[in-house]
């Protein structure tokens, strides 16, 4: 746990921290596969809500992401490597 670092929810420029350094310079590998998997989550949620265009499903059942997944990026979901 490292206390002097910033709250990321308080910080107004990620790219300085307020000690010239970016919020994200201390990013382990884990860090930057959890950003990759929120972000493509994002880009599924959006892509299959802008798809299937009905506001009768405004989203997907949470035991079809893993189908889902694969349809759109074409690679299976692993939540194991995470």
């Amino acid at each position: 746990d490292d206390s002097g670092a910033p709250d990321p929810a308080t910080v107004e420029n990620v790219l300085d921290v307020g000690t010239g350094e970016p919020l994200f310079s201390k990013f382990s590998y884990t860090d930057w596969a959890l950003l990759a998997l929120r972000y493509e989550l994002h880009l599924l949620v959006r892509a299959f809500k802008k798809d299937v265009h009905d506001p009768e499903r405004p989203g997907m059942h949470e035991g079809h992401l893993a189908f889902y997944y694969n349809r759109y990026f074409r690679k299976p979901l692993s939540l194991q490597a995470y």
